[in-house]
């Protein structure tokens, strides 16, 4: 729960800091991609903290497993989603990790109270329990304990499919959330109707795209194109057409 959904929001608001993530989501890659490839940096750094732990039960202490299938699909979907729900609270457009990982405190260590990892499911109170089913770490917990316990409070099947849904519930999220803040700094959209000055149209949104991202601005700011081919510019010549090698020293 905790390494997996730590890298992302420590990772992504440096990169915003450094101009890093920028430049990746101006890559000729598609958005699903970039945050993938996010929640799998949390994903590999997961196991690698859950396998010292266990090759450590199974060599030092001779903990007995009842199987190793389970155990296996439990730590890989369990890593997986929460790499994607920390990925998820880190599409919040800030540069200090400090602001991500308050918030997503606020939400992980409730979790572990509610999801049968100190107190069994069956105990807890009716309010409880029917929380308890809207935390993906309830059905990673059961799942893991079915390897040593050889049962499982629901059927793993069940365990196996909610896992799948809050990781395609987090990834589509974060997406749209991400694609979000990318639109906030990206300009406004451009129609040149009859002008026939459609570099305008390009010098300009770049500008503005430049201008948000550098300044960190949620308030896009709009130039009008006619300024690039106003007649107060005669080298420049009018909307009907232009000069596009003049355009730039504008």
């Amino acid at each position: 729960l905790f390494s997996a959904s730590s890298i992302e929001p420590v990772s992504i608001p440096i990169e915003r800091r450094m101009k890093t993530f920028d430049r990746l989501i101006s890559a000729p890659i598609s958005l699903h991609a970039v945050v993938l490839g996010e929640s799998l940096s949390g994903f590999l750094y997961s196991i690698g903290i859950a396998f010292v732990p266990l090759i450590a039960g199974l060599i030092i202490f001779g903990t007995p497993i009842a199987s190793f299938v389970p155990l296996i699909i439990g730590i890989l979907l369990t890593s997986f989603c929460f790499a994607t729900m920390g990925t998820l609270f880190a599409a919040y457009p800030t540069e200090s990790p400090g602001d991500i990982m308050s918030m997503l405190n606020l939400v992980r260590l409730p979790l572990i109270f509610i999801s049968g990892v100190f107190i069994p499911i069956a105990s807890l109170p009716s309010i409880g329990q029917i929380v308890s089913y809207i935390s993906p770490l309830t059905y990673g917990n059961d799942l893991i304990r079915s390897a040593y316990q050889g049962h499982t409070h629901f059927n793993p099947f069940v365990d196996i499919a909610m896992l799948c849904i809050f990781i395609l519930f987090f990834q589509v999220l974060q997406t749209s959330y991400t694609n979000d803040g990318m639109n906030k700094g990206s300009g406004f959209s451009k129609n040149q109707v009859a002008c026939r000055s459609c570099y305008t149209k390009v010098t300009v949104t770049i500008t503005e795209a430049r201008y948000n991202i550098e300044q960190n601005s949620l308030n896009n700011i709009n130039i009008n194109e006619e300024y690039f081919v106003s007649l107060c510019f005669t080298d420049v010549g009018s909307c009907l057409g232009g000069s596009a090698s003049s355009t730039p020293s504008v």
